[in-house]
C-alpha cells in the first residue's frame, strides 16, 4: 500500500513538471468541485421585526460547470451547484450561476495556474422540514480563488477557498418578509478539463 501511495505521488509530480497548461482562447472548460463536508456556515433569520442567529449546518455540495475561454486565461460560463444541507431541517437547492474565471500567468511553473472566479445567480428552492415543505426564492453570489495544477494538457486538479452569500426568502406565508441569510467559507477540491 505504501508503494502505491508513493508511486501515485511521484506520477503527479512528474506530470506537473512537464505539462504546459492549456488556457488559450477558444478552449472549453468543464469542471466540478466538492466541498467535501468542510463548510463553515453562519446563519441568521431576518424579518421586519427582528434578526435572529442560529447554529451551524452540515452541507454537501457538488458544482458542475462549463465555460468558454473568450480570451487567453479568461473564461465565461455557467455553474449549476447542487446543495444538500441538514441540521434541524433538510434543504436541497439547485442554482444557475453565471460566472467568470481569470487565470494568472505563472512563468516559473506553467502547469500550475492560480485563478480567481466570481459568479451570481438565482434559485427556486424547497425547504423540507418535519412538518411541511416551503417554496422559496434564493439569490446567491460567490467568489473563489485557488490553484489549478495541470496533470496533463487537459486535466487539472484544483484546490481553493470560497466565500458564498445566500439570501433565501419564503414565497408563501411570509407576512413579516422573513429572509434566511447564510455566509459560507469553504475549502474546495475538484477536477477541471480544458478541451
Amino acid at each position: 500500500m505504501k508503494y502505491i501511495k508513493n508511486g501515485t505521488i511521484l506520477l503527479f509530480l512528474v506530470g506537473f513538471s512537464f505539462t504546459q497548461a492549456q488556457t488559450e482562447k477558444g478552449k472549453v472548460l468543464i469542471g466540478a468541485d466538492s466541498n467535501m463536508n468542510m463548510t463553515i456556515t453562519e446563519n441568521s433569520i431576518q424579518s421586519d421585526e427582528e434578526s435572529v442567529g442560529y447554529g451551524e449546518v452540515t452541507t454537501i455540495k457538488f458544482s458542475p460547470q462549463v465555460a468558454y475561454l473568450v480570451a487567453n486565461n479568461f473564461a465565461l460560463g455557467i455553474e449549476v451547484p447542487y446543495e444538500n444541507s441538514s441540521a434541524d431541517q433538510e434543504s436541497k437547492a439547485v442554482l444557475v450561476l453565471p460566472f467568470m474565471r481569470i487565470y494568472a500567468k505563472n512563468k516559473s511553473s506553467p502547469s500550475v495556474k492560480p485563478f480567481f472566479q466570481a459568479g451570481a445567480g438565482f434559485d427556486v428552492s424547497t425547504i423540507y422540514t418535519r412538518d411541511e415543505d416551503f417554496k422559496s426564492d434564493m439569490f446567491s453570489y460567490k467568489f473563489n480563488t485557488g490553484v489549478a495544477s495541470f496533470i496533463n494538457q487537459t486535466v487539472a486538479l484544483e484546490f481553493g477557498i470560497q466565500y458564498q452569500y445566500n439570501s433565501l426568502k419564503l414565497r408563501e406565508f411570509n407576512p413579516n418578509n422573513v429572509k434566511i441569510i447564510s455566509k459560507e467559507f469553504s475549502f474546495n477540491l475538484g477536477f477541471s478539463f480544458v478541451l
